[in-house]
């Protein structure tokens, strides 16, 4: 009788497991589209939180008394993203499930020069004067 209850708690533990894994809050964004919503974001002029008590991780919850931003130009932004908040953290942006306060994606701010170095090939920050 020991062992059948063993079994089948391994079997519930095996299964519930597999549920969790196919279940996924949003689909993955490419870099482009992670581009475009940082860049949306950070020229919406939000001043970006420094000092935080909660974890900027997917699944990590943002405490009520951080209010969260709705999207800019939310009918442009890409499927994955629509209907979600923002939170800016430092360089990190959270998008945000406004209903549970889960974070769903984290992506980084990206701003104008970023964009433009990315597309070059060069490093953020780099001028053509300082190749060596």
């Amino acid at each position: 009788m020991h062992k059948l209850l063993l079994v089948a708690s391994a079997l519930a533990i095996s299964v519930s497991g597999a549920v969790a894994q196919t279940s996924s809050p949003r689909e993955p964004l490419s870099m482009a589209q992670q581009r475009t919503i940082g860049e949306s974001i950070t020229n919406d002029q939000a001043t970006p939180l420094t000092r935080v008590n909660f974890s900027l991780a997917i699944g990590g919850i943002v405490p009520a008394e951080i209010q969260l931003r709705p999207l800019p130009k939310a009918s442009e932004m890409p499927a994955p993203v629509q209907g979600l908040n923002y939170v800016m953290v430092e360089e990190q942006i959270a998008l945000v499930d406004p209903q549970t306060r889960k974070i769903q994606i984290v992506i980084p701010r990206w701003r104008g020069q970023d964009a433009a170095a990315a597309k070059k090939g060069g490093t953020v920050g780099s001028t053509p004067g300082n190749a060596q």
